[in-house]
């Protein structure tokens, strides 16, 4: 079993790099005049638990993980205190469920993938809660598809003229934005996973928008540093927050939502649910603040993204260095 210790040299290196990111988001923020500062999400994926450690040992606590596996197997070898957010394509809602430091959830994109995990999160506190209190609500993401590529996963994004098209001149759409996909998953969350809580938005941008943008930030060329799918994320925020609370419910979960609005006010009583006055649903808290988080910008474009303003940055290969090439194992040759 490999040591969840790290080397000094290693350690040292983390430290340093972790530094430097540190101090580029400082200087992003000071330069933009940001009422806030983002928080840093570092992304071990396949790096040793050592090199965790390491970052841990330097003060930080939040990491992200894109294999449940992965994540498990770390989390039972590191201190507890540290927040584990998953930001794989495949949130596993019994295997994560039984991750007791789990912070977050960035890829949620169906109400299946919430309902398994809101039921999996309630079968865990209902195992635990003779030895331990009930763990809060999960904070989980929405993934949006902001460049609308055909191979990433998320829901459409919202537009103020309607929702998103991927045709040159979209069409003024004729649903109203609470009657969306997106902010019809939003609703379900909010209204029907008393488990989970609806943290805010994540967007994995196209790779040409953040080279562009990466770079644009990196020389200071101002607007130039504008990444077209980050703004679509913010917008996406704006377009969702209004549809929620048009639809009566409230960020600080004391709005009702209304019936008619494409949601069914049954509440079943398993723990898909909320509590019910037989006019609506009662609305749990949703965002922080008032607002919607957005999760958004990576190594390549991570101060694009603080520029636009992003609440959280994921960044992996700036600080732990870039991940081994994955092993494609040979077919065996043919003879004959």
């Amino acid at each position: 079993m490999a040591s969840s210790t790290p080397t000094p040299e290693r350690a040292d290196e983390l430290g340093a790099n972790l530094a430097s990111v540190n101090a580029q988001i400082d200087k992003a923020v000071s330069d933009f005049n940001l009422p806030r500062r983002p928080q840093l999400l570092a992304v071990s994926k396949e790096k040793p638990a050592s090199d965790v450690r390491a970052l841990y040992d330097a003060g930080h606590r939040d990491f992200g993980e894109n294999r449940v596996d992965l994540m498990a197997e770390k989390a039972s070898k590191l201190p507890s205190d540290i927040r584990w957010h998953f930001i794989g394509a495949q949130p596993k809602g019994k295997e994560l469920a039984k991750i007791p430091n789990l912070y977050a959830v960035q890829t949620i994109t169906s109400t299946k993938v919430a309902n398994e995990l809101n039921k999996a999160l309630l079968a865990a506190n209902e195992l635990n809660n003779t030895a331990s209190p009930a763990r809060p609500p999960l904070n989980v993401y929405i993934q949006v598809n902001t460049s609308r590529e055909a191979e990433k996963k998320g829901l459409e994004p919202l537009l103020l003229s309607g929702p998103a098209s991927s045709t040159p001149t979209p069409p003024v759409s004729t649903v109203a934005p609470q009657d969306t996909p997106l902010a019809q998953l939003a609703i379900h969350i909010i209204t029907k996973c008393p488990h989970l809580r609806l943290l805010g938005l994540m967007t994995i941008g196209s790779l040409a928008e953040s080279v562009k943008a990466g770079a644009a930030a990196e020389s200071n060329s101002g607007d130039a540093a504008l990444n077209a799918d980050f703004e679509t994320l913010k917008e996406t925020r704006t377009v969702l927050e209004g549809a929620l609370h048009a639809a009566g419910v409230t960020s600080t979960g004391s709005g009702v939502l209304q019936t008619g609005q494409g949601v069914s006010p049954s509440v079943s009583p398993d723990g898909n649910g909320a509590s019910s006055d037989g006019n609506g649903i009662s609305s749990i808290p949703w965002g922080e603040n008032g607002r919607l988080l957005l999760s958004m910008g990576m190594s390549t474009d991570y101060i694009a993204a603080v520029h636009a303003g992003s609440d959280v940055v994921r960044v992996g290969t700036a600080i732990f260095g870039a991940r081994p090439p994955r092993v494609v194992k040979e077919t065996p040759a043919t003879t004959g």
